[in-house]
């Protein structure tokens, strides 16, 4: 979407796709112009970062890089007791490593031009959910790397911007694939692990992340919106938060409250009497126990 948008206005874009004989890149070279180009990019593949650099060199002509805009992003979804390490290293590869890998690639041609670094991050990298550590890990230090990376590239006059957005209808937030990795997520769990928790208590985390996933805004304007100013302005903001009004309303406050209350009241998620079966059932003992 943002590529149309780009391209619409007449800036000449450079498109990275993980799968550029893929249904999303047809449709995107299918409606943009032809000054649209589509190349190959895999941001967790040095190799392919460095093709696509090499590309964006050779083909710039007359033309300076003005922008990088990182969006590539990958959910994540389960109790940390339930993740593998590579669930972990998988989330944080795509989602910072990658920024990290792209943005240094581009850099020096940005320092030329006095360009920009649009970095997509998430309201999640400063408030921390349960059942998805890894993700909110992986944008936090999305968002240190690109905080300290603005301060950087200052003397460069290379300017480095945050854009936050919470939910937004997109193939990250849809329903189905999120339940559908936290399935597989539970599916890979050692017996043991998973006997602790129970089905009933998977349930309840799947049914905290439906609600969540439904208070995703179907506006996903705003958020193009704020990358096309990010691009374009000539004083752009450091940190866009697009978001839901009350729910921004929500997050700073979040973030003031002392961490007691803030852990409190996100918990309310979890808004159940079910619990681990390990924990009830040494609870039933208990109660048993104290009843003889």
């Amino acid at each position: 979407m943002l590529a149309k948008r780009m391209d619409g206005l007449r800036y000449r874009v450079f498109a990275g796709c993980l799968f550029p004989n893929g249904e999303g890149a047809k449709d995107l070279a299918n409606n943009s112009s032809s000054d649209l180009t589509i190349i190959p990019l895999d941001v967790t593949n040095d190799k392919s970062v460095d093709l696509a650099k090499d590309f964006v060199m050779n083909n710039l002509g007359a033309d300076v890089l003005w922008a990088v805009v990182n969006n590539a992003g990958i959910g994540q979804g389960g109790e940390i007791d339930w993740t593998s390490l590579s669930e972990f290293q998988n989330v944080i590869e795509v989602n910072t490593f990658g920024v990290i890998r792209v943005t240094k690639a581009f850099l020096p041609l940005l320092r030329k031009s006095k360009g920009r670094v649009v970095n997509i991050t998430s309201l999640l990298g400063k408030v921390c959910l349960p059942g998805l550590v890894g993700y909110c890990m992986s944008k936090s230090a999305a968002i240190s790397f690109t905080t300290g990376l603005r301060m950087e590239m200052t003397k460069w006059k290379v300017k480095v911007i945050s854009i936050e957005p919470f939910f937004y209808t997109t193939p990250l937030t849809k329903t189905k694939p999120a339940i559908d990795l936290l399935e597989k997520v539970w599916a890979k769990t050692p017996t043991e692990i998973r006997k602790d928790y129970g089905e009933a208590y998977k349930e309840v985390i799947k049914n905290a992340c439906v609600n969540l996933l439904a208070r995703a805004s179907h506006k996903t304007y705003e958020v193009l919106d704020c990358f096309e100013d990010a691009i374009t302005a000539k004083e752009p903001l450091t940190t866009y938060s697009p978001c839901y009004l009350p729910d921004k309303l929500g997050f700073q406050l979040l973030g003031t409250l002392p961490s007691t209350v803030t852990e409190r009241y996100i918990l309310t998620y979890l808004d159940t009497k079910v619990k681990p079966a390990a924990l009830m059932k040494k609870e039933a003992t208990t109660a048993s126990a104290k009843e003889k």
